[in-house]
C-alpha cells in the first residue's frame, strides 16, 4: 500500500491538505489569552464583567473604564449594557460641524502641541484666531523654542477648551500651510481679541519691534467633546 498524508476510510485513503495546526493552534491560544487578559484587566479596573469582544475595546480607552466603573458601582445593570451606553453616550456628546467651528472660533487660550525630535511633544499655550471653514493662525517669534519647531507642512495639533463644567473642547490637527512676517495688521487684531478695544490697542502700540511671524494651519482631523448634552 502506499503510504500518504491522508487518512485511511473503507480501505482507501483520502488526502487532506497539508495545514499547519501547530501554527493555527497557537494563534488561537494567543488570541484566547489576549481575551481572558482584556476581561481581567477590564474586571480589576471596573469591577464590570464583560464579553472578550467587549473587554478587548474596553481595556485599550483608560478613560473609558474609568467611566464604567464608577457607573458599575451606583448600576446593578450587566457590563455590556453599561459599555454599550457609554458608547452611545461618546457619540451623543460629539459636537456637530456647525458648532465645533463656532466653538473654535470663540475666545479661548489655545494649547499648541509641536513634535519636537528626540523629546516629547511641545506644548505651550497661544494666542490664536479662527474663522469658521478657514485656517487657524497664530503669532510667535521666528527664535523663539515654537517658533524654531515650526515648518510648513509640520503637523501641529492645538485644543482649546472651557474651563467650567459641564466641559467642552474641540481638538484640530492639520498641517502648516504657511510662515509669514507678521506686521501691526495681525497683532492689533489679536491683541484686541484677547485684551479688548483699549489695551488691545496700547499692547500693539508697545510691541512694534517686528521680528515676528504669522503662522497658519488648516484643520484637517477635528476631536470634540460637549458634556452638556450627556
Amino acid at each position: 500500500m502506499v503510504e500518504t498524508n491522508g487518512h485511511r476510510v473503507a480501505g482507501r485513503t483520502t488526502l487532506r491538505p497539508n495545514y499547519d495546526y501547530g501554527h493555527y493552534d497557537a494563534k488561537m491560544t494567543s488570541e484566547r489569552n489576549a481575551e481572558r487578559a482584556a476581561r481581567t484587566k477590564v474586571k480589576q479596573e471596573t469591577g464590570v464583567e464583560a464579553e472578550a469582544e467587549f473587554a478587548t475595546a474596553f481595556s485599550r480607552a483608560p478613560s473609558a473604564m474609568a467611566k464604567i466603573g464608577r457607573r458599575s458601582s451606583s448600576s446593578s445593570a450587566p457590563g455590556n449594557v453599561l459599555i454599550t451606553t457609554l458608547i452611545q453616550e461618546e457619540s451623543m456628546t460629539t459636537m456637530s460641524r456647525d458648532e465645533r467651528e463656532t466653538f473654535l472660533a470663540d475666545l479661548h487660550v489655545g494649547v499648541l502641541a509641536i513634535n519636537d525630535s528626540g523629546h516629547g511633544p511641545l506644548t505651550i499655550p497661544i494666542w490664536y484666531d479662527y474663522q469658521a471653514g478657514g485656517e487657524l493662525w497664530f503669532l510667535t517669534g521666528p527664535d523663539s523654542r515654537k517658533g524654531k519647531l515650526l515648518d510648513v507642512g509640520a503637523r501641529v495639533s492645538l485644543v482649546a477648551q472651557t474651563e467650567n463644567p459641564p466641559y467642552k473642547y474641540v481638538s484640530v490637527e492639520g498641517p502648516i500651510t504657511a510662515i509669514e512676517p507678521s506686521s501691526k495688521s495681525e497683532l492689533l487684531p489679536m491683541a484686541v481679541r484677547y485684551l479688548g478695544a483699549e489695551a488691545g490697542k496700547q499692547y500693539a502700540e508697545t510691541n512694534t519691534g517686528g521680528g515676528g511671524i504669522v503662522v497658519r494651519m488648516t484643520p484637517e482631523r477635528w476631536l470634540t467633546v460637549d458634556y452638556a448634552k450627556s
